[in-house]
């Protein structure tokens, strides 16, 4: 029992879904008025002729004969719709209407026959060689902003005032020849309208005058001509695209109706208007046509759409246009452009512009221009100019271009997909993926794939492939492939090439072709150390660790110096250095100073490839707050050389000195 309700409940629901959905099929295409009519009558009474269209359309009519005059009449029709026959057989003074399976004719008012501030203008859209009923017609009129998109049944009808007595309309599809057409209000009827595929060799546009019809095929049941003939000469998307910015289209895809959008895609004539006001796209003083339309003023109260705004547009939430914008645009929450903007674009949120912009971008949160920005960008989280910047990007989080001429500034990320003329100021990095000519400046890292000229300043590291004329500062690394006239001044320096004119300045400097040596030597004062060079010729950087022998007391001496070498001759350099070091007595609990700057000469003979010993000359100098110091350290050294500086309690000495010891070099 249990299984046989579940089997009952979903055929129930089975037969529901079938039946709605069915439903829904057959009111979408039975129309009564698009049945098609087969008749031939001579001389016959009205009342007959429509007994018969009633037994053919399966529709009853419903009228009062008093009120038609039971004519006689001679009519033939080859399968035409329903709606074309009753033009042609019935009086003026006859109107219709359709409820549910009844056609209802009526009598026309008194006010209807003399003066009507209105008339229906309506027809059928018509291959011009098969004579098939095309949908998706836009029909318009420029003055009035009326217009009208073909059905399925390729029927179109719009309301136009009955002054002026004429009026141009104007027939566009995609893939078809434009059309216009001057129509007489005077006469009232069925207007059709037939278009050329634009594959057949016709003049863009045909201009027809006071003519209130256009001959329709005897039958429309003709069978299509191929569909490789039929398509238009390029890709409905492929059109759209290419005409619409991409952005554009997809976002007021959200806030449009059907009719709009079928005229954004036929429509290559812009309209034009002194101002218009809306509510919503789909209300607005520029009616269906806001996307074809531009405005010099332009007031929206909640969402706006145009192709384009010369002067000034004011949105309470967005503003939508096709094409340029210009002077000065405010969205309460933001502003889509497909075009450029020239002036001050303002988004409470955020803006998103499809070419350039000419003047001043202000997000909320973001802005995005697709190609080029001149003048300056701002927001609170990123910036993004799919092109070139030139100008100013500042955002709180990023910014990021292809090219730039000009300043980031954001505390979050600077990128530059291409190259940079300019600065980049960033809370946290920098990065560029080819040249850069300027400054960079971050708190961690500054990042360029290639080409370097100028300062790349940074809290923990930068990195340029090469840098052509300019100076790397970091807190701790320093990193380069190639350096020419440059300086590097970190705590570590990496270059793996290098001219003369290189200079790194750091603890550790490694110069793949560069000068490195690792040295042992003694001096006079029985001092042992042990010191790393690392650099270029020209100038390198020493540490170095030791102790004295001769001490009394336990002590470490370690230092740090700079130096340059000069080659003599294939196996002799000579080379001058300054060491500066500081020795610390490790039996004393109070930590004293206790500076000595050395000075020395060295020659240098390379006696194998990597080996060499070298000797020298030196000028010491020694600084202490403590007296006692000296006599522990310096034994060998009489008392005499040390004089005092009561003024500032410093113990200073000067002596001469020398140095030899052993080097390896790679």
């Amino acid at each position: 029992m249990k299984y046989f309700w579940m089997v009952k409940l979903v055929n129930k629901q089975t037969f529901l879904f079938v039946f709605f959905v069915l439903l829904i099929r057959c009111g979408y295409s039975q129309n009564p008025l698009e049945e098609p009519i087969s008749i031939k009558v001579q001389d016959e009474k009205l009342s007959n002729v429509l007994k018969n269209i009633a037994l053919q359309s399966n529709i009853s009519f419903s009228y009062n004969p008093a009120n038609i005059e039971d004519k006689t009449i001679a009519f033939q029709s080859n399968k035409q719709p329903l709606r074309i026959v009753l033009n042609q057989i019935l009086p003026q003074n006859i109107s219709y209407k359709v409820k549910g399976k009844y056609l209802i004719l009526e009598k026309k008012t008194i006010r209807e026959i003399k003066k009507p501030k209105y008339f229906t203008l309506a027809g059928y859209v018509v291959d011009s060689r098969s004579g098939r009923r095309i949908e998706g017609v836009s029909i318009y009129e420029k003055t009035t902003f009326v217009s009208s998109v073909s059905n399925q049944f390729g029927y179109y009808e719009m309301r136009l005032p009955t002054q002026p007595t004429y009026f141009t309309i104007y027939i566009q599809k995609d893939g078809y020849q434009k059309e216009e057409m001057t129509i007489s209000t005077q006469k009232l009827g069925l207007v059709n309208i037939a278009l050329t595929l634009n594959l057949e060799e016709k003049p863009l546009k045909n201009n027809i005058s006071n003519i209130d019809f256009l001959p329709i095929p005897d039958t429309l049941n003709i069978q299509p001509i191929p569909d490789s003939l039929n398509k238009p000469s390029y890709s409905l998307r492929h059109r759209l695209f290419r005409t619409k910015s991409t952005i554009f289209v997809k976002t007021s895809q959200f806030f449009t109706s059907t009719i709009q959008e079928i005229h954004l895609r036929n429509l290559d004539t812009t309209l034009s208007k002194e101002f218009q006001v809306s509510f919503l796209p789909t209300i607005s003083t520029n009616r269906f046509l806001g996307g074809n339309t531009v405005t010099k003023y332009s007031f929206n109260v909640l969402i706006g759409y145009n192709e384009g705004v010369k002067r000034f547009e004011l949105g309470g939430i967005m503003n939508l246009n096709a094409q340029d914008v210009g002077y000065v645009q405010i969205g309460g929450v933001g502003n889509v452009v497909g075009g450029g903007v020239y002036g001050v674009q303002i988004g409470g949120i955020f803006n998103r512009v499809g070419k350039d912009v000419n003047g001043i971008q202000i997000g909320g949160l973001f802005n995005i221009v697709s190609n080029d920005l001149k003048g300056f960008q701002t927001a609170s989280i990123y910036s993004w100019t799919r092109k070139n910047a030139f100008g100013g990007q500042v955002s709180g989080l990023l910014n990021r271009t292809r090219n730039l001429d000009g300043v980031q500034v954001t505390a979050g990320l600077n990128i530059i997909a291409n190259n940079i003329n300019g600065a980049q100021v960033s809370g946290f990095g920098n990065i560029v993926s080819q040249n850069m000519k300027g400054v960079q400046v971050s708190s961690t890292f500054n990042w360029v794939n290639k080409n370097i000229t100028g300062v790349q300043v940074s809290g923990f590291l930068n990195y340029a492939k090469k840098i052509k004329e300019g100076i790397q500062f970091s807190g701790f690394l320093n990193i380069t492939k190639k350096a020419e006239k440059a300086v590097q001044l970190g705590i570590v320096n990496i270059a793996t090439d290098s001219t003369k004119d290189f200079i790194p300045i750091g603890l550790l400097s490694f110069v793949k072709n560069g000068y490195k040596r690792l040295e042992i030597s003694i001096d006079e004062q029985s001092n042992y150390t042990t010191s790393f060079k690392s650099g270029v010729s020209g100038f390198y950087n020493v540490l170095m660790m030791g102790t004295n022998a001769l001490s009394k007391s336990e002590n470490i001496i370690g230092g740090y110096g700079i130096g340059t070498s000069i080659s003599a001759t294939k196996r002799l350099n000579v080379d001058f250095q300054t060491v500066g070091s500081q020795i610390i007595n490790l039996n004393k609990e109070v930590f004293f100073q206790n500076l000595q700057i050395r000075l020395s000469a060295n020659a240098e003979y390379h006696f194998f490839k990597h080996w060499s010993v070298f000797g020298g000359t030196s000028l010491n100098i020694w600084l202490s707050q403590d007296k006692n110091n000296f006599l522990e350290f310096y034994p060998k050294l009489p008392t005499t050389l040390l004089k005092e500086n009561a003024q500032n309690d410093v113990y200073k000495a000067n002596w001469i000195g020398f140095q030899g010891g052993i080097r390896f070099g790679w």
